[in-house]
C-alpha cells in the first residue's frame, strides 16, 4: 500500500510537471564572442594559457574548433614584453623557456586574435617562496570511506608572511608499482563538504585542499588532511590493480586570488537536477577585454614515504 501511495504521488507529479511546461519566448543576454583564458604564472613551470571563446546560451551552437590556434600571445612586465607564447597543440600556447620570475613582481598576458577584443589579465604579483616549510606523516587513523585500509594524517606546516595577503593550497598525489594511484583523501581540519573563511576542499580537484592566512594565529599555519594507503594504480601494464602506497608527493602553494576563487567556484557543475534551482555561482576573473583567470603561485614539493 506504501508502494502503490508513492507511485501515485510520483505520477500526479510528473502529470503536474508536463502540464505545467510552458515554451519561454525570453531573450537571453549575450555579450558577444569574447577569448576566454586560463593562465599560470610560477617559477617552476613555463608560462602557459590555454585560450578558447564564449558561446550563447541558447541557439545553434557548434562546440567544434572551439580552441583559437591563430592568437598572438605575449608574456608582459611593466607594459614590456618579455616572452612569446607559441601554439603547441590545439588551444594551448606556451613559452619556448621557462622565465626567470622574481617574487614580488608584477606579470600579466596580453592575447589578441583576429575576430575577438583584445584581452589582457590583470598585473599578478609573484608570491614568493614559502618559510619554514615541513610535511610529515603521523599516527595511523580511521578512514572514514575504507575502514580496513591503512591511512595517516598528514600535516602540512608553514609560516605566514604578516606583510601580505595569503592563500594556500596542498595538493596531494599517492604512488605505488610505479603508477600513480586513485586513493581517498580527507580533510581534517573541516568536513570536506563545509566551506568556511578559514578554507576548503577544491571543486574538481579530491586532493586539493585550500586555506587562507585570516584564520592563521601568530603567523604560524596548518593544514591537516587524512590519506588513505592503497589504491588502484592509474597508469601502467597493471592499471586497475589494487596497490599499497610507496611514497607522496606533496605541493604546498602560496597562490595569488585567482587561483583561490577557481578552486573554489570552478567545476560547479553536476547532473544533480536540483542544480537548477541553486543560485549561480559568481565566477572570479581577472582578465579585462574577455574571460578567465590567470593564476601565480610559488611552490615547494616534498616527496613522503609512509
Amino acid at each position: 500500500m506504501r508502494l502503490f501511495r508513492f507511485l501515485t504521488i510520483a505520477s500526479i507529479l510528473i502529470v503536474m510537471a508536463v502540464g505545467c511546461a510552458k515554451v519561454l519566448d525570453v531573450p537571453t543576454p549575450y555579450i558577444g564572442d569574447r577569448l576566454v583564458i586560463f593562465g599560470v604564472l610560477s617559477p617552476d613551470s613555463i608560462p602557459t594559457v590555454l585560450i578558447t571563446r564564449t558561446y550563447p546560451t541558447v541557439g545553434s551552437v557548434t562546440l567544434s574548433g572551439k580552441s583559437i590556434d591563430n592568437a598572438t600571445v605575449l608574456l608582459m612586465t611593466n607594459n614590456q614584453a618579455i616572452s612569446q607564447l607559441y601554439l603547441v597543440e590545439p588551444g594551448r600556447y606556451q613559452a619556448r623557456n621557462r622565465v626567470a620570475f622574481v617574487a614580488g613582481q608584477t606579470y600579466s598576458y596580453s592575447v589578441v586574435a583576429a575576430g575577438y577584443p583584445a584581452v589582457v589579465s590583470n598585473p599578478e604579483p609573484i608570491p614568493s617562496a614559502m618559510q619554514s616549510v615541513s610535511v610529515v606523516m603521523q599516527n595511523a587513523i580511521q578512514s572514514p570511506l575504507n575502514s580496513s585500509y591503512p591511512s595517516r594524517k598528514m600535516v602540512c606546516s608553514f609560516v605566514d608572511d604578516p606583510r601580505t595577503t595569503d592563500f594556500y593550497s596542498l595538493d596531494i598525489e599517492a604512488y605505488g608499482k610505479e603508477s600513480l594511484l586513485t586513493v581517498n583523501t580527507f580533510g581534517l581540519d573541516r568536513p570536506d563538504e563545509v566551506e568556511d573563511g578559514c578554507g576548503f576542499r577544491s571543486r574538481g580537484r579530491r586532493h586539493e585542499y585550500n586555506a587562507t592566512d585570516v584564520c592563521l594565529r601568530n603567523g604560524i599555519g596548518s593544514m591537516s588532511v587524512g590519506i588513505e594507503l592503497r589504491g588502484s594504480t592509474r597508469t601502467g601494464p597493471m592499471r586497475g590493480m589494487q596497490a599499497d602506497c610507496q611514497y607522496i608527493i606533496a605541493r604546498l602553494r602560496r597562490t595569488n586570488r585567482g587561483y583561490h576563487e577557481f578552486a573554489r567556484s570552478f567545476y560547479t557543475e553536476s547532473d544533480d537536477p536540483f542544480q537548477a534551482f541553486e543560485p549561480p555561482t559568481v565566477r572570479y576573473t581577472n582578465v579585462t577585454g574577455g574571460y578567465g583567470f590567470v593564476a601565480a603561485y610559488s611552490q615547494t614539493t616534498f616527496v613522503v614515504y609512509p
